[in-house]
C-alpha cells in the first residue's frame, strides 16, 4: 500500500490490506513447513540408505572425494565424518599437488582424510568413496586371506600408506554411488578453485 500510495498515488482499503497481509503470512507459513517436512524426509532416506551400507562394528563414516582436472592443475581434495546415527562431526578439504590421474587424486583424498582421523584418534571409521577401483584395491589389501594378486600402479605406494593406518584403526572402505559424495564433491571443488590451504572445521 506504501509503494502504491508513493508511486501510483493510489490507496487500497486498509481492511484490504490486512487481508492480504494475512494471507501472504498462511502462505508464507505452509511454504516453510513444506521445506522443512521435505528435507527431514530428504535426510532421513540417506541416512536409512547409509545405514545399510554401513557395518554393525561402525562408529564413523567419512565420505571422500576428489577434484581433478588436468595432470598439470592442483588437484581438490574433500572429507566429511559422520557419526552412524548420521551427525555432522568435522570435515577437511585442501588443494593439493598435481597428480598423474584421477584415481590417484582419490588415493590422495582418502589418505588425507585417514591421516586426520588417525591424528584425532578416531577409529572404526567407514571411508564412503565413489572410486569403485580404489575401493576394490584398498579391500583387498585389507583382505590378507582371501587377497588376489596385487593390482600394481601408480597409486600403489599411497595405497600402501592408507593401509598402514587403517589397520591400526580399524578403517575400512566401501565404494558407493556418486550422490552419496556429494558432500565431499563439493568441498574438494572449491579447494580446487581457490588453492585452498588445509582447513579443517569442526561442526559439533
Amino acid at each position: 500500500m506504501r509503494n502504491k500510495i508513493i508511486f501510483n498515488n493510489k490507496r487500497d482499503h486498509i481492511v484490504q490490506v490486512v487481508h492480504s497481509a494475512i494471507m501472504d503470512e498462511k502462505v508464507w507459513k505452509e511454504v516453510i513447513m513444506h521445506n522443512v517436512t521435505e528435507q527431514h524426509t530428504t535426510q532421513q532416506t540417506y541416512q536409512n540408505s547409509t545405514n545399510n551400507i554401513l557395518q554393525l562394528q561402525t562408529n564413523y563414516y567419512c565420505v571422500v572425494d576428489a577434484s581433478w582436472k588436468s595432470p598439470t592443475d592442483k588437484v581438490g581434495i574433500g572429507w566429511s565424518l559422520f557419526s552412524k546415527e548420521g551427525t555432522h562431526i568435522l570435515h577437511g578439504s585442501s588443494a593439493i599437488n598435481p597428480t598423474s590421474s584421477p584415481y590417484s587424486a582419490e588415493a590422495m583424498a582418502i589418505l588425507s582424510a585417514a591421516q586426520q582421523l588417525y591424528s584425532l584418534r578416531f577409529n572404526n571409521v567407514t571411508f564412503l568413496t565413489d572410486c569403485m577401483e580404489l575401493s576394490k584395491s584398498l579391500a583387498m589389501e585389507l583382505d590378507e586371506v582371501g587377497r588376489g594378486p596385487r593390482l600394481i600402479n601408480q597409486a600403489y605406494p599411497i595405497i600402501q600408506d592408507i593401509i598402514y593406518i587403517a589397520k591400526q584403526n580399524i578403517f575400512t572402505f566401501k565404494y558407493v554411488s556418486r550422490n552419496y559424495t556429494s558432500v565431499a564433491d563439493q568441498l574438494a571443488k572449491k579447494a580446487r578453485i581457490t588453492n585452498q590451504q588445509y582447513v579443517i572445521s569442526w561442526l559439533i
